[in-house]
């Protein structure tokens, strides 16, 4: 979830946004990633150690008494007749029951994971560049890509390994058949023993699990997706509710690891977002039309971003200007 949606989602829970505003709001809340920005939120209003049974109570209570607020708040300003606004009361206060729920399962799935000990949780986060590595408590690695980070406890001390993940991140993970490893990315989780493998978990795209060694199996809820082996894929698109299993070249993925940058028919507003927090640059499609081209390439990691747009501009069929290599402006050729 890019920081301006996050923004205007902080501004809907203070009540502060402009009819035009709560749409908008209404929209993010429903879509994927939601889960994600709900536990983000509640970990930076409460980010010291906290016993589960005492704070799990007054976490699910605040939560619950800013959503009852913003029912009441969303009743006041609705002006329409009869059925008509019973029904819009009805959906939207379903709605808030569903975030409520979501909200206290995230915090039960952070607070729950052990009866007798505090919890404690570790954000690892890597702002710009090549993908960063990090090495968890289990000695298991990840390599964290641009714009993307990782919750995960001081130790793994129940019955699993347990992480959070948000961005696109490789991980290398040490066996342990009596202790799987889980990576939740929102509402899907991916369950590993010891294998190495990317995940992609990125506002507006599809989830994407890829294996380069071992066994993995994807999950979203109580619902199994998909076991995967080296060299295959699973790609889940929410809004149709569908899961495609491809093949991927396993190699790849080592050198995605590496460094090296790798589109596959993105679109060039995904591409540009990518690009925007590997390279730390600001890069303005000034041509609405060029948003939409799909465009594929790889590039080294020693590649600079003038190199890299150069080629993306031959395939995308695109120009760009620069007067400083730290802002670009992009436009479709004529």
């Amino acid at each position: 979830m890019q920081e301006a949606q996050k923004e205007l989602l902080i501004r809907f829970f203070q009540n502060k946004c402009t009819p035009e505003e709560l749409t908008e709001a209404h929209q993010l809340l429903q879509q994927p990633d939601a889960e994600a920005f709900l536990k983000e939120l509640a970990l930076q209003e409460w980010d010291q150690p906290v016993e589960k049974s005492a704070a799990l109570h007054s976490l699910q209570q605040n939560w619950k008494e800013k959503l009852n607020a913003r029912i009441l708040a969303e009743n006041k300003t609705i002006q329409k007749p009869g059925i008509v606004k019973r029904l819009y009361r009805f959906r939207h206060a379903a709605v808030w029951l569903g975030l409520l729920l979501v909200s206290s399962a995230v915090l039960w799935h952070y607070l729950g994971r052990n009866e007798e000990k505090m919890v404690a949780l570790i954000e690892k986060k890597n702002e710009s560049g090549i993908p960063r590595k990090f090495i968890l408590p289990d000695s298991s690695e990840v390599f964290l890509a641009a714009g993307s980070k990782v919750h995960y406890p001081a130790s793994f001390t129940g019955a699993t390994r347990e992480i959070d993940l948000e961005g696109e991140a490789f991980f290398d993970i040490k066996p342990n058949a009596g202790q799987p490893f889980i990576i939740h990315t929102g509402n899907a989780y991916t369950k590993v023993l010891g294998t190495s493998f990317r995940i992609s978990f990125i506002w507006n795209r599809p989830l994407e699990v890829a294996v380069a060694t071992g066994k993995v199996a994807v999950d979203l809820g109580n619902q199994s997706l998909t076991t995967l082996t080296p060299g295959h894929k699973v790609t889940w698109y929410a809004a149709e509710q569908t899961a495609i299993t491809s093949k991927v070249d396993a190699n790849s993925l080592t050198n995605w690891r590496d460094g090296e940058l790798m589109f596959d028919r993105l679109s060039m507003a995904q591409i540009v977002e990518e690009l925007q927090n590997r390279y730390k640059v600001q890069i303005e499609i000034i041509d609405g039309s060029v948003e939409n081209n799909r465009v594929s390439g790889t590039f080294a990691a020693s590649k600079t971003i003038d190199q890299v747009l150069k080629a993306l501009a031959v395939a995308g069929k695109f120009r760009y200007e620069t007067d400083n290599n730290k802002s670009f402006r992009i436009f479709q050729l004529k």
